[in-house]
Formats: C-alpha cells, sequence, structure tokens
C-alpha cells in the first residue's frame, strides 16, 4: 500500500509536468528513480486518462505507447483528465488542473531507449534514444520533435496533410516515411518515400539515401539495447533469420528465441568461420549450436575467417556493425550497431549473407563425450573472458 504522502507528491509532480512551459525533467526522473513506490504513484494517476483518443488504442488503463525493445524508464506521457488519488491530491487538481482536457502529450526517452509509437490514422512513429517528441491531442496528424530524433511513417491523407514541427518551422506531409533528426546545429530531414515541402533552414538529405538507425551498446546504456534488439526481432520473425558473425556464444535468452522461432518453421541461418582467431570461442561454441541444430536451425561455417556482423530479420531489418553474438560482446563491450529498415538495404545485406553461405558447409553437430561437455560448459561459464 502507498502512503498518502507518496500520492500527494506524485500528484503535485504530474500537475507541475502538466505546464506546457514545465522543463524540469531531470528533478522528476530522479524523484521517480529513488523508490519504486514513487513511480506506481505516478502510473497510477493516468489510469484515468483519455490518451486514447491521441494514440488510438483501446484502452486506457496505461500509456498507450508500445516500446519495441525496451521497458519504461523515464515519465513518457503527460494526459489530461487525472485522477485524483487522494482527498489532498484532489484538492490539489482542484486548485491547479482546469477541467478542460490537456492538449498535448509528451513523450520522451533516455539515451540507449526506443519506443515506437501508434497515432490513431495508423501512422507510426519510431523514436529514437534521448529524444522527446510532442503530439498535439486535438489534431493527430501533428507532432512536435523536440529533441533528438524520430523516423516516422506516415498514412497519406490529401485532405489532411501530417505536419512536423523540428525547431519553429513546420515540415508538410514529408511523404510515407522520413527521418527527422534535431541537433544543436539545427534540424535534419531524410525523406525515403513520396513527396514532400519543407522550408528552410531544413537541410534535406537525397531522398535516394537510406534511412538507418544507430544502436549503441554498452555499460552505460539505461538497457542492453542490442541484445534486446536481437531478441524482440527473433520473437517478431515470421519467415527468416539470417546471421553472419565470427563468433557464435549467446546468452540464454537469446538462444531462447532463436531456438523457438526455428520451432515454429521461421528459417534459422547462422554463417560463421570453421575455424575463427579464437580457439576456446570455438569450442564454446559447440553447446547453443546443438541445440539450436535441434530446434531445425541450419548452421553454416565458412572455409576462411568471417569477421562480419550481421542479422537480417525478414525484410522488415538488418543490423550491422561491431557486435558480436557473444555473451561479452552484447553486455560487456561498447559497440555501436546500425539498424536499416528499407527493404533494399535488407535486401542487399540479405544476398551478401547468402553468397557467403553458397561458399560454406554444413555443419551437423554430434553429441559431445563426457570431458568435452566437461569442457565446454567450464568454457561458457568463463565466456566473459573470452
Amino acid at each position: 500500500m502507498i502512503d498518502s504522502e507518496i500520492r500527494d507528491q506524485a500528484a503535485l509532480w504530474m500537475a507541475r509536468a502538466r505546464d506546457p512551459r514545465f522543463s524540469d525533467w531531470d528533478a522528476l526522473t530522479d524523484w521517480l528513480e529513488a523508490d519504486p513506490a514513487h513511480n506506481i504513484a505516478y502510473e497510477d494517476g493516468f489510469a484515468g486518462h483519455d490518451l486514447a483518443e491521441v494514440l488510438g488504442t483501446a484502452s486506457t488503463a496505461a500509456p498507450a505507447v508500445v516500446p519495441p525493445i525496451s521497458r519504461w524508464r523515464r515519465p513518457g506521457m503527460i494526459g489530461g483528465g487525472l485522477v485524483g488519488t487522494a482527498a489532498a491530491a484532489a484538492a490539489i487538481f482542484a486548485l491547479v488542473v482546469p477541467s478542460a482536457p490537456l492538449a498535448e502529450v509528451a513523450i520522451a526517452t533516455v539515451p540507449g531507449e526506443h519506443r515506437l509509437i501508434h497515432l490513431r490514422d495508423g501512422t507510426q512513429i519510431a523514436l529514437n534514444g534521448g529524444s522527446r517528441l510532442v503530439l498535439d491531442r486535438s489534431n493527430g496528424r501533428t507532432a512536435r520533435l523536440e529533441q533528438g530524433e524520430a523516423m516516422f511513417s506516415v498514412v497519406h491523407d490529401e485532405t489532411r496533410p501530417f505536419t512536423v514541427d523540428a525547431g519553429g518551422a513546420r515540415m508538410l506531409d514529408l511523404g510515407t516515411r522520413f527521418n527527422v533528426m534535431r541537433t544543436a546545429r539545427g534540424s535534419e530531414v531524410a525523406v525515403a518515400e513520396g513527396a514532400h515541402l519543407v522550408p528552410a533552414p531544413y537541410r534535406i538529405v537525397p531522398p535516394d539515401a537510406s534511412l538507418a538507425q544507430l544502436v549503441p551498446s554498452g555499460p552505460e546504456q539505461a538497457d542492453d539495447t542490442v541484445q534486446a534488439l536481437l531478441v524482440s526481432g527473433c520473437f517478431r520473425a515470421e519467415r527468416r533469420i539470417v546471421v553472419a558473425t565470427p563468433y557464435f556464444i549467446p546468452d540464454a535468452t537469446l538462444l531462447m528465441a532463436l531456438t523457438l522461432a526455428a520451432r515454429r518453421g521461421v528459417v534459422v541461418d547462422i554463417v560463421m568461420p570453421r575455424r575463427s582467431n579464437h580457439r576456446l570461442a570455438d569450442v564454446a561454441r559447440h553447446r547453443p549450436l546443438r541445440e539450436l541444430a535441434a530446434a531445425g536451425a541450419r548452421l553454416w561455417f565458412t572455409p576462411a575467417m568471417l569477421h562480419a556482423k550481421a542479422v537480417v530479420v525478414d525484410e522488415q531489418l538488418a543490423l550491422a556493425g561491431s557486435a558480436n553474438l557473444d555473451l561479452r560482446s552484447l553486455f560487456l563491450n561498447y559497440e555501436l550497431m546500425v539498424a536499416f529498415y528499407e527493404p533494399g538495404d535488407v535486401a542487399r545485406f540479405a544476398d551478401w549473407i547468402e553468397r557467403e553461405r553458397t561458399t560454406a558447409v554444413r555443419f551437423l553437430p554430434t553429441e559431445p563425450g563426457l570431458l568435452r561437455d566437461l569442457s565446454e560448459g567450464l568454457l561458457l561459464w568463463l565466456a566473459f573472458q573470452l
């Protein structure tokens, strides 16, 4: 049971955050993270709000944003129709909050966090880490990017052009897919499809440029972003998962996600060198490879060293960069991956991995002896040191 004092504090924070001029987000975040009860009291206050009208969901029991790879870390939405949580809180709201519904909804992400926002007209917004987006509650075809980066997939409507404000000037109906980034130097817009009307001083990336997002990972990130994106991709895969990696020592969650994908009929191909430049990694990989092979995954060994790192999921996502599929790379090292979403880019990565696979030999693991099994288990236990 959360005491009334905490609920009163939550009510005060909600009343302050409702003000469009509110800027003390760091102090609010510190208060939320100081005690789990603070966050619960704050979230409970949204139980009766009416954000469904803006974000197009049937339920109003929770914020209507579905994050693709990470959990809520920071207050993401400030809504209207607030529910009084105690008698004192009700008195505070009576003084501070007018009865009219709130006009704007703010959504924020911390560095390393990614969120996917669904609007009621079918438009989707992928909000990158360290970003803040404000939606107009009265007009679902308007958004304001206050900081960071967002990729918009807009449902076209000639009678109601989609408007994005990113620093004072407005961009109208930027096509079905476009990316907006706000930096200290200004705003940049990359248009993937459709016509666009962008006033100065925005710099337009050529229409044939590919859209991509940087996905960093490392000890300073709020979440294990690369690992979380890989797991999410495996669970969402419908047709294929293609992997190229020099080392393969996945954690239990990623291994389970790959195994379940193979068992439900997704084609899982993993391409790796027959012998890498880390002999211990080659020994330790056999236990997870046996589990994947038993689930129906196909394992391929190339004759020469393969140091590329790439993952393709269906025709929707391609990841390439520095992260190996091993424990140290996924959880300890500073890594950087690039996520590609354009079908042409995804196809090019898939074709490249397929060409590597044609030179490889399929690996069919066998059951190990007792000594081999013990040595593999010991190496897996020490995998962070490989």
